[in-house]
């Protein structure tokens, strides 16, 4: 029922509540209004009902409407927060040398077409999605095992700043690391140690 297109869903929906309704005003004004007795002053004090049940209809459909307008800005927010996240880190990856470099940004984009083409198919027929998992591990990993190995072993710098770029006692702030970074060499800010 959910893959039924929507063009065929929204008009059988409306056609089967309309259908309901006809029927039980038929069988309402068939055999119900006949036994009640209905006079005019009935009719003005149900038309004013009507009018207040109107009201609180009016209200409750502009708070849910603005609730899923809120929602869906907030789905535009987190997938633009997404899309810029892995564009950031594509872009990070591209500093590092090959064949990591090539690697990592494989996995990146592994996992970008696994969630358009794999996982939100998936989430549309209310499945959990738990190959992306396995492609983060996968990219995590592979940063992890990220060691002098995989740079040039004639690097213009040593790896870890504080081995003769950076004395010790000196704190690596931006201006520091800008001044002094070269992207062969150096993978993170902070102590230079990688995780080995």
């Amino acid at each position: 029922m959910l893959d039924t297109p929507l063009i065929i869903l929204a008009p059988a929906i409306i056609l089967s509540l309309v259908a309901i309704a006809l029927i039980g005003l038929l069988l309402v004004r068939r055999f119900i209004l006949p036994r009640l007795r209905v006079s005019v002053a009935d009719s003005e004090f149900s038309g004013a009902v009507v009018q207040s049940i109107m009201v609180f209809y009016g209200l409750a459909l502009a708070l849910i409407s603005v609730n899923v307008w809120q929602t869906y800005n907030d789905v535009g927010k987190t997938i633009s927060l997404e899309a810029t996240t892995f564009y950031t880190l594509y872009r990070d990856v591209s500093g590092y040398p090959e064949p990591t470099r090539s690697k990592l940004q494989g996995e990146i984009r592994g996992y970008i077409k696994q969630v358009i083409d794999e996982a939100f198919p998936l989430m549309h027929k209310g499945q959990m999605p738990t190959a992306g998992v396995e492609w983060m591990t996968r990219f995590s990993d592979r940063v992890i095992l990220l060691h002098q190995k995989d740079f040039p072993a004639d690097a213009p710098q040593p790896l870890d700043l504080y081995q003769g770029i950076v004395s010790p006692t000196e704190s690596i702030d931006m201006a520091v690391f800008e001044e002094r970074k070269n992207t062969l060499c150096f993978t993170e800010i902070g102590t230079g140690v990688l995780p080995v």
